[in-house]
């Protein structure tokens, strides 16, 4: 396990116990920093921004506690773990109230130090995670209200180009990617073309064109499916398509544009301006970008063109691209509605999204994490009931991890992976919203209504890792609720990294026995 994204601070005066952390994190791949004191502590840490900070409980220029309040501030995140002695029993219970991750006991037990410090930076890893989703998220809200401001005022032939450039331009923001490009398939369906790009040294109009199902936009676009490649030039799917003169690392994100079960382009991103790959955070913001967009009728509004090769024009208006049209269609209407619907619908989802993030990593107690995602979620949805389940492993039942709480109202302990409305999401992986399920051919009442057996309108989110369905998220909403599958798209991309949030506190929790045990190890 190696730290090349976390710098680790030890802050002792004893020259031995910052030797001894040493030589006990390097076989482990893990560096430190060490300063002597708290004065050079908080210049350092305001440098460096250390991951994980081991911090003396006796040092002679500084209050520990008032010390790491202090690093708090100028190293926001950074998970702090004291080294303290046995008699400072008060001094870590105050210290573990006001924010501390762990404590380790002097002398140093080899095996403990590694524990904590693993756990610490797996913390602050899902802390770094976590803020760059809610940052992205409040990025790609803010470029969106921007771009819907310009397209108002811009004339109708504009509209096409100014909308796809806005999306790339977000992309590149919100993930920190140094080249993005929007693909969108002809209307013959015959090869995706570059519509819009940032970053690229070559114009959009002279980039090649790319066939369905060959290299790796037409893979995306075939897949219909969101994917992140941490290291294409290791990964047999990509490693011959790797051109490494044409890009700056071999990390790169993926979305299709998908309406009607069909996609009708792919949104790329690609060299990542933080140095380290693309991870499910970035797979997550591309996703919701590309799901916000492609619920309308994309460049094919009121004289909308686009090029057909080389000096074609293809008249949108005869026949437009496999896309849902809407009544309520925002560049149908910028003319005279400049906030439509739609946009407030997109605008609802991203939101929601954000309020969804917020709640699980702003959560201190690890067990509440995933029960704060619900919650959220339950509010901006005003449901009833919301429930996560995840796939057991021996039994493959779906077991209920969490609820909220309803008045008067519980779900199910239990349900199978293959019946009802609830297991067809996640069966295909699709989410499933019916505003009257009981009409439904795949209704089964055993399944798809709460505890009582009360039939509410039902949206299913299938919740996904790294591209495998591990449970579902089911919400029960008022009666003859009106909600679309394009929120619950959103929501399922954000409750999944709540998910994945929650699953890791889980195991770090669990690791606390072991921690525990080579304390009594060590005290033996």
């Amino acid at each position: 396990m190696g730290t090349q994204d976390t710098i680790i601070l030890v802050v002792d005066d004893e020259e031995a116990v910052r030797h001894s952390v040493q030589e006990i994190l390097a076989p482990e791949g893990l560096f430190c920093r060490t300063v002597t004191s708290g004065a050079l502590a908080l210049e350092v840490a305001q440098q460096i921004q250390p991951g994980v900070v081991l911090l003396d409980t006796r040092l002679p220029d500084a209050n520990s506690l008032e010390l790491m309040l202090l690093l708090g501030r100028v190293a926001p995140g950074s998970q702090i773990i004291l080294m303290a002695e046995a008699v400072d029993h008060d001094l870590i219970l105050d210290a573990l109230e006001k924010g501390a991750r762990d404590y380790l006991g002097k002398p140093l037990h080899p095996r403990e130090t590694r524990l904590a410090v693993r756990r610490a930076i797996a913390a602050w890893r899902s802390g770094q995670d976590g803020n760059r989703l809610r940052e992205g998220v409040r990025e790609i809200v803010e470029r969106s209200e921007s771009l819907i401001s310009r397209l108002a005022g811009s004339w109708e032939e504009e509209r096409t180009s100014l909308l796809a450039e806005g999306i790339v331009e977000a992309a590149a923001a919100a993930l920190g990617a140094g080249k993005v490009s929007l693909m969108l398939l002809d209307e013959p369906g015959n090869w995706l073309r570059v519509e819009a790009c940032t970053g690229h040294s070559v114009p959009a109009g002279e980039m090649d064109v790319v066939l369905p199902g060959e290299g790796v936009a037409g893979f995306a676009l075939t897949l219909g499916e969101p994917f992140a490649v941490t290291d294409a030039s290791n990964d047999y799917r990509f490693s011959h398509m790797v051109v490494p003169e044409r890009y700056e690392g071999s990390s790169f994100v993926l979305a299709p544009l998908v309406a009607e079960g069909k996609a009708f382009g792919v949104l790329c991103a690609s060299e990542s301006l933080t140095g380290k790959p693309f991870g499910e955070e970035a797979l997550v913001l591309l996703r919701l970008l590309a799901q916000q967009f492609a619920g309308t009728r994309l460049f094919a509004g009121r004289g909308g063109r686009l090029r057909e090769g080389p000096g074609r024009l293809i008249d949108l208006d005869r026949e437009p691209m496999a896309v849902v049209a809407r009544d309520e269609d925002w560049l149908d209407t910028l003319d005279v509605l400049p906030k439509t619907e739609n946009e407030t619908d997109s605008r609802r989802d991203a939101e929601l999204a954000l309020e969804i993030c917020r709640a699980a990593t702003d959560e201190l107690d690890p067990e509440r994490t995933l029960a704060g995602a619900l919650e959220a979620l339950g509010a901006g949805l005003s449901a009833s009931l919301v429930s996560l389940y995840l796939v057991d492993s021996n039994s493959s039942e779906l077991r209920l991890e969490t609820a909220t709480v309803g008045i008067g109202c519980q779900d199910r302990i239990c349900l199978p992976p293959n019946r009802g409305l609830t297991g067809s999401a996640v069966q295909t992986g699709d989410v499933r919203v019916h505003s009257e399920p009981r009409i439904d051919p795949q209704f089964d009442p055993e399944v798809d209504t709460p505890l009582e057996g009360a039939s509410q309108t039902l949206l299913c989110m299938p919740i996904k890792i790294r591209g495998k369905v591990i449970g579902v998220v089911r919400a029960f909403l008022p009666e003859r609720a009106s909600v679309s599958s394009r929120t619950g798209e959103v929501a399922a991309a954000a409750l999944s990294a709540a998910v994945r949030s929650g699953l890791l506190y889980r195991s770090l929790v669990a690791s606390i026995e072991e921690v525990a045990a080579a304390r009594r190890e060590g005290s033996a």
